[in-house]
C-alpha cells in the first residue's frame, strides 16, 4: 500500500513537471524559437515576462532578496579569501603546496556532506552553541539554523575555494 502511495506521489510530480510547464517554472522568455518547417531559428524577445517580475510583489521580493544575499555573500567570501590567497601566494613553495591542498581538499568530499556538516555546528545543541554556553558568552542557545546567517555561512564556505584559487593565481603572477 505504501509503495502505491509513493508511486502516486512521484507520478503526480512527474506529471506536474512535464504536462503543466506553466505551473512548474517561473516566468521567463525564450530567446530563440525553432521553426521545424523552415529549419531555422528566429530571434524572439518578449519583455513582458521580465516586466511581470517587477509588477508582482512576490517575485520582486524574491529577486531583491537574492541580489542582497549574493552581494553580502560575495563581500564576505572576498573578505575571507583574499588574505588566504595572499598568504598562499607569499609562502614558500613547500608550504604553498600544503596550503593549496587544504583549499582543494573539500572538493574530494561530497557537497551535500559538507553542507550537512555545518548543520551540526549551527543547530541549537551544536558545537558553536555548546562552546558559547560553556564559556558563558550566552545564557541560552542561539537560533542559527534556518536563518540568513546560516545561508551566508553555507554560501561563503561553499564558494571560498572558487574565490581563493583565482585570487591566488593572480597574486602569484604579481610576485
Amino acid at each position: 500500500m505504501a509503495g502505491n502511495l509513493l508511486l502516486c506521489a512521484v507520478s503526480g510530480g512527474v506529471q506536474n513537471l512535464l504536462a503543466e510547464p506553466t505551473i512548474s517554472i517561473p516566468p521567463y522568455s525564450s530567446l530563440l524559437e525553432w521553426d521545424p518547417e523552415e529549419s531555422f531559428a528566429t530571434l524572439k524577445l518578449n519583455l513582458g515576462n521580465y516586466l511581470y517580475l517587477f509588477e508582482d510583489a512576490f517575485y520582486l521580493e524574491a529577486y531583491l532578496s537574492s541580489i542582497r544575499i549574493a552581494a553580502v555573500s560575495t563581500f564576505f567570501t572576498l573578505l575571507v579569501a583574499f588574505p588566504m590567497a595572499y598568504l598562499i601566494a607569499r609562502s614558500k613553495s613547500t608550504t604553498r603546496i600544503l596550503l593549496l591542498s587544504l583549499v582543494i581538499l573539500p572538493f574530494w568530499t561530497s557537497f551535500l556532506l559538507r553542507v550537512y556538516a555545518w548543520m551540526g555546528f549551527l543547530k541549537k545543541n551544536g558545537l558553536i552553541n555548546e562552546f558559547l554556553m560553556t564559556f558563558g558568552l550566552v545564557d541560552q542557545p542561539l537560533t542559527m539554523l534556518q536563518t540568513d546567517f546560516a545561508v551566508y555561512i553555507g554560501i561563503v564556505y561553499t564558494y571560498l575555494p572558487f574565490m581563493v584559487l583565482p585570487l591566488y593565481t593572480t597574486l602569484e603572477k604579481w610576485t
